[in-house]
């Protein structure tokens, strides 16, 4: 495993997703809407201690926008926004 932290983004239909790990919490997966720097330095939406866990999060949620951007399917749950005073107190933590 890596010794420092690592991520991977994903664009979709304007939509930022990012897996990434953390030696100390383990797989982190989060949904930004809009993508942009509001959304970097708060950590992830959800944690999970196996990679293949996390991986299975990101595939029911890319999937679901996949299925919201050709209008299949039902509409997703608002994810929640990342604030510019959030993410200058994560930053400054």
């Amino acid at each position: 495993m890596p010794s420092g932290n690592v991520w991977v983004d994903i664009h979709l239909n304007d939509v930022l997703f990012e897996i990434q790990y953390q030696p100390r919490n383990g797989f982190g997966v989060s949904e930004i809407r809009p993508p942009g720097p509001d959304g970097y330095g708060l950590g992830p939406d959800r944690h999970f201690p196996k990679f293949a866990d996390a991986q299975r999060h990101l595939e029911r949620i890319l999937s679901r926008e996949e299925r919201r951007a050709t209008g299949r399917g039902a509409r997703p749950k608002t994810p929640r926004r990342r604030s510019r005073q959030a993410m200058t107190l994560a930053a400054a933590n």
